[in-house]
């Protein structure tokens, strides 16, 4: 059996997810107590070949050889100094987001890693497919969309004549078109392009009778019964319907003639599989509905079925709509699945979000309720990256949080044409995870019908020492890359707003994988960033690390020494360490947990390439490698001496074999119920599920409750006694309440009173920088107008807040 080649592997799910407890007072507005500002002034080395482009030519012919030419990508220049490079600061900041949602416990968001996809199957050595097809009898039928009702419409065929094939030879002499330029099936001996149903219908249509959906033909029959399959009826003469050759007979009909996509054929196969069908017209069944989620899923199982379906729609049969196959159950005689082929592609029982959702929120027979559980959280919870890069949610906008990290673009020192070499040709491509042996664990399939699959985990390409082309692909799929061979420095920065020191600490181990900034040796580790990783490219290292914050005492910058930043990187490691243990990982252990150990394993440099080695299994291979295994990723032990944990160990300790569910809704109020104003509505939540109108109710007031929790932490900042109990008795509220519906009546609070409030204010000793930011909004706030322009005290009420401004530093705007 051949081995699997794969130039990534996956970094194992946590089985709990961590959600900081301060993530709804994370502001930009309101600063932690502890909240730092700063720069990370940052210079990164490349180890080898890399190649982070900035855009390229698209395809274009060849005027040589009249194919495409390879798309080029190059690198992006200084506009003022050309032989610098730029590596863009989001494709820093997302390579560090990838790191820090790994050793953080962060959820695996289908949506953000790989999208949301469906998948498809047609395997037909294995039991599942095959049980499900013979369930359901087939048949053709034409569907269309009715404009007056507003929905699909599917009508069956209803014909005495069974299965009815018309082979490319004796349809080709019917259209006129020769052996080389018609109609064919694939030969795999033969070396011609694989011809598509688009493809099919075009030569017909453009032949000399001008087939096409809405050309009516009569055809004569002839019984079929092969030695092992089913019996039927062939096609042996074929002429226009209502011609001159056309004559009533029991073996003959009336239809259409449909094609479908190529078909997968041994060379000693190839004759029998190379036909089309013929949909006959003598009698249609009554029409029934389709509804919208079953077109969308049939036309969704594949890049090719979506194709297929938009040429259809705009080649249809005027009258009758496109041809389809119809599947209905057999027991209950209700539609189940529609294809474009008679054995086509049925869609998988689950998709990627749902095998993530389960995977991370406990194992349930009913995965649909983890679903929906698991969008539910994807709105109430935040995990630490989301709360250091930033995040946008779909349901209840207000709590989206923006990013409080900015990366700079890293400008290289000079280059010459001689750091580059000649470019390098390889096949770039999105991954998609539909090959199981290696994106769901234990070989289970996304159409598995007995257990709800496990995903592989994080995504991840394994650093290289030296780089491959790969084997060279088709000029047509070739990219073309403007490769930097030698190291060259690249220099840039990090800033940072209101960071917690755990959040800085976890920036900073993200930088160096953990290892201490005050070791000034080389670090064994390297992030991968640009195109190409797959090929070994874009091995990078952060060799300098300098951190700046502001120095209010001299209204400058001050640099961090090393020893502190080390301190907030253990204030990191101490944070994950006790969730870690919460999550039942044991104490003291997340450092050597396999979310660590397995990321760390992936980003020392490994030497499995020479040069032209396979970076991928051969197309061939694929159909041998059902149960294979993902190949063993080499140990950390080349660097330290200690073994790496065995990943099944700890995600035993994450997952304990008494079912206990650890990452439930209910679980993780225990992070926010120290908060009263959140209790009722999590414990709500905890009991209901997503309906009609859900995410309406819950968010209702959330607003509302997460900005008096902000004001609350911003009162515990507060100094000034005065200051805390206006704004805490609500004083400070009622009057912007008031102030924004009647600026010109009377105020809701007693003259008096907010003169006894600027009475203690002004006779506070000193006020604190807080103090000073609360009491600016207050001095500028619309009814300090109506405060102060009442004639009788007018004068007195002026100098009072004169004599604030003056004694606390306050400016009059």
């Amino acid at each position: 059996m051949p081995e699997i080649i794969a130039p990534y592997s996956f970094v194992p799910l946590p089985g709990k997810v961590f959600a900081p407890d301060w993530a709804y007072c994370v502001s930009h507005d309101l600063p932690f107590p502890d909240g730092l500002d700063g720069v990370i002034d940052l210079e990164l080395v490349n180890h080898g070949d890399i190649c982070v482009g900035s855009g390229g030519d698209e395809e274009s012919e060849d005027a040589d050889s009249g194919g495409k030419k390879p798309r080029e990508v190059w690198w992006a220049r200084d506009p003022e100094d050309q032989d610098r490079l730029i590596i863009p600061g989001t494709s820093v900041k997302g390579m560090l987001r990838n790191v820090l949602e790994i050793v953080s416990l962060a959820r695996l968001t289908p949506d953000s890693m790989y999208q949301i996809r469906e998948f498809s199957y047609r395997v037909l050595e294995k039991g599942d497919y095959m049980n499900q097809y013979q369930k359901y009898d087939r048949a053709r039928a034409w569907l269309r969309y009715d404009p007056a009702a507003k929905t699909w419409k599917l009508r069956k065929c209803k014909s005495k004549h069974g299965i009815i094939k018309i082979f490319d030879e004796d349809l080709n002499k019917f259209l006129g078109l020769g052996a080389d330029c018609g109609i064919k099936n694939y030969d795999p001996k033969a070396g011609f392009k694989q011809q598509s149903l688009e493809e099919k219908y075009e030569k017909a249509r453009k032949s000399q009778k001008g087939l096409d959906l809405n050309t009516r033909v009569q055809v004569f029959l002839k019984t079929e019964t092969p030695h092992r399959g089913q019996s039927y009826e062939r096609v042996v003469r074929i002429v226009p319907a209502g011609s001159e050759g056309a004559v009533s007979a029991e073996s003959s009909c009336t239809g259409y003639v449909v094609f479908s996509n190529f078909r997968v054929a041994e060379a000693s196969d190839k004759d029998k599989k190379a036909f089309s069908y013929i949909f006959p017209d003598d009698g249609y069944e009554p029409e029934i509905e389709v509804s919208q989620d079953m077109v969308q899923d049939f036309t969704g199982v594949s890049d090719t079925a979506a194709k297929n379906f938009r040429y259809l729609l705009g080649h249809q049969n005027r009258e009758l709509g496109i041809p389809v196959w119809a599947f209905t159950d057999r027991e209950d005689r209700k539609l189940k699945e529609l294809g474009f082929a008679k054995m086509p592609r049925f869609k998988c029982d689950r998709n990627t979000e749902q095998v993530t959702a389960t995977h991370q929120w406990g194992r349930n027979e009913n995965a649909q309720i983890r679903v929906e559980e698991w969008k539910l959280a994807d709105e109430l919870y935040f995990s630490l990256p989301e709360l250091l890069f930033g995040t946008v949610r779909k349901q209840c906008g207000h709590l989206s949080i923006r990013s409080r990290i900015g990366c700079t673009d890293m400008v290289s020192e000079k280059v010459s044409s001689a750091d580059f070499g000649e470019k390098m040709d390889i096949v770039l491509s999105s991954p998609k995870p539909s090959f199981t042996a290696m994106y769901l664990e234990d070989n289970k399939t996304y159409s598995s019908k007995t257990e709800v699959p496990r995903c592989s985990g994080f995504k991840r390409y394994r650093c290289q020492e030296k780089s491959t082309s790969g084997i060279p692909g088709k000029e047509p799929v070739i990219s073309r890359l403007e490769v930097l061979r030698k190291p060259k420095a690249f220099s840039g920065r990090i800033k940072f707003h209101n960071l917690k020191r755990e959040e800085l600490g976890a920036l900073l181990w993200c930088l160096r994988f953990g290892e201490t900034l005050q070791d000034s040796a080389k670090s064994p580790f390297y992030h991968n960033i640009g195109h190409g990783k797959p090929y070994g490219l874009g091995a990078v290292q952060f060799r300098r690390i300098a951190v700046e914050v502001p120095d209010y005492d001299s209204f400058g910058m001050k640099r961090l020494d090393t020893a502190e930043l080390d301190a907030m990187v253990r204030s990191f490691c101490e944070l994950m360490d006790r969730e870690f243990e919460k999550a039942g990982g044991g104490s003291n252990l997340w450092s050597t947990s396999a979310q660590v150990e397995m990321l760390r394993s992936l980003a020392v440099l490994h030497d499995d390439y020479v040069r032209d080695s396979r970076v991928y299994n051969a197309q061939g291979d694929f159909k041998h490698l059902n149960n294979a295994r993902m190949p063993k990723i080499p140990r950390v032990q080349v660097i330290n001496g200690t073994a790496v944990t065995d990943p099944k160990d700890v995600i035993q300790r994450q997952n304990p074999a008494d079912g206990k569910q650890l990452l439930t809704i209910t679980g993780l109020n225990e992070k926010y119920c120290s908060y009263p104003e959140f209790y009722e509505m999590f414990q709500n939540l905890s009991q209901e599920r997503c309906g009609d109108g859900h995410f309406d109710n819950c968010f209702k007031d959330l607003n509302a409750k997460i900005e008096k929790l902000r004001r609350r932490e911003a009162l515990n900042r507060i100094s000034c006694a005065a200051i805390r109990d206006f704004v805490s008795l609500g004083g400070y509220e009622q009057l912007s309440q008031f102030s924004s519906r009647n600026p010109a009546g009377n105020l809701p609070v007693a003259g008096n009173i907010i003169t006894d409030f600027f009475k203690a204010v002004k006779a506070a000793p000193e006020l604190s920088e807080t103090d000073k930011t609360v009491m600016a909004d207050i001095l500028k706030s619309a009814w300090l107008k109506v405060y102060k322009k009442v004639s009788k005290h007018k004068a007195e009420r002026e100098k009072l807040l004169n004599d604030i401004r003056e004694k606390h530093g306050l400016s009059e705007t």
